[in-house]
């Protein structure tokens, strides 16, 4: 089977920077075989070092250790089994190596007036330590569709709590208040409330934030609640259009 980057410079080049960024092989890589077997994408006379380093470039891109796509027969590092193709993540993972090759040495160079020194993907450029690279408005999307406010409130929490520093995910209000905003439209409202809430909480001084809380109150006739968010936009905004005559309408 023919090796696709067994020819590629670009590829090998990037191996060579990963081996320097990565460092020194630790105890665990010492336990990797000399040489290596069932190779289809990668080299099949790739230098360990080589190896070594771009496998920790996955699993740090991803997030995951080497059982992820890699089969343990046992308790330690030493019962690892590189060859096997019993997981369906390996096979995977040879997809989106390919898939990168043929962005970086082809489709990417034949953009006309490209950049230099060019951009170059990988694997990390979408994936930011998650395994599945979703977006915050497609995580808040499916759990509320699939679990609810509660769910979705959680799940926003929890990525926050995790990936703030790491710029996995997009944190502003604005990527909130989309997924909100589709919910109240498909009448998930108690859902598009919890979000619109917690932009709220995260974002307490954006105008914006609050109009859009006060909207989605009105529009389940919760007038009370609509009155108090519109109150706190003019905390923010003393000038902000149409606020206080929106309040007055609703206390008539």
């Amino acid at each position: 089977m023919k090796k696709l980057l067994s020819a590629s410079p670009l590829f090998l080049s990037l191996l060579a920077i990963a081996a320097v960024l990565f460092g020194a092989v630790d105890r665990a890589s010492a336990q990797i075989p000399e040489t290596f077997t069932n190779l289809q994408v990668l080299p099949e006379d790739i230098d360990r070092a080589d190896l070594v380093a771009t496998m920790r470039s996955f699993s740090g891109a991803l997030g995951v250790r080497c059982t992820h796509c890699h089969v343990n027969r046992g308790a330690t590092f030493a019962d690892m089994d590189f060859a096997a193709d019993e997981k369906p993540e390996k096979e995977k993972a040879r997809y989106m190596m390919r898939m990168l090759e043929e962005l970086n040495t082809r489709t990417l160079p034949a953009m006309e007036n490209r950049r230099e020194p060019p951009v170059t993907m990988t694997c990390k450029t979408c994936h930011r330590g998650q395994v599945r690279p979703f977006l915050l408005s497609q995580e808040l999307y499916m759990a509320a569709h699939d679990q609810g406010a509660d769910a979705a409130t959680a799940r926003y929490r929890e990525l926050r709590g995790k990936y703030l520093q790491a710029g996995a995910f997009d944190f502003t209000e604005q990527e909130t208040a989309s997924v909100a905003q589709e919910l109240l439209a498909e009448g998930l409202t108690e859902e598009a409330i919890a979000l619109y809430e917690l932009n709220t909480e995260f974002h307490p001084d954006s105008a914006p934030a609050w109009v859009a809380l006060a909207q989605a109150f009105e529009q389940i006739g919760d007038t009370d609640k609509a009155i108090v968010a519109y109150e706190r936009v003019l905390e923010i905004n003393p000038n902000a259009r149409g606020v206080q005559d929106r309040i007055n309408t609703l206390r008539q």
